[in-house]
């Protein structure tokens, strides 16, 4: 979702969420464990563009930094943690991947025609 736009100073910010999941193990199946938060700041030049996807934290009663989940010497670690992590890059992949793709591809020339 666009948070704010500013076509004078050529910048996006966008604050956007994607769903993570519990690993499946021998007695459950794959759980909802809720939804990573984050922001992407586009930045646009004559020509050139830059990102910044910032903010990346699991959406609980407070502010839960995804860093957090790295620390394994902390006494709210849990062994799901490293699934979020791997579920986290690769959706973060996904959606540079993509804007990417969408920042280098040509627009279509649109027409009236219906």
């Amino acid at each position: 979702m666009i948070h704010e736009r500013d076509s004078v100073n050529g910048f996006i910010l966008c604050k956007a969420r994607f769903k993570i999941s519990n690993p499946a193990d021998k007695k459950t199946p794959v759980t909802d464990a809720g939804n990573v938060m984050y922001s992407l700041k586009l930045q646009f030049k004559e020509g050139r563009y830059r990102y910044e996807l910032t903010e990346i934290n699991w959406k609980q009663q407070s502010y839960f930094a995804s860093e957090r989940w790295m620390d394994k010497t902390s006494s709210s670690y849990q062994p799901n943690f490293e699934s979020y992590l791997q579920q986290t890059q690769t959706e973060v992949n996904r959606i540079l991947s993509s804007l990417e793709k969408a920042m280098t591809t040509a627009p279509s020339a649109k027409t009236d025609d219906w």
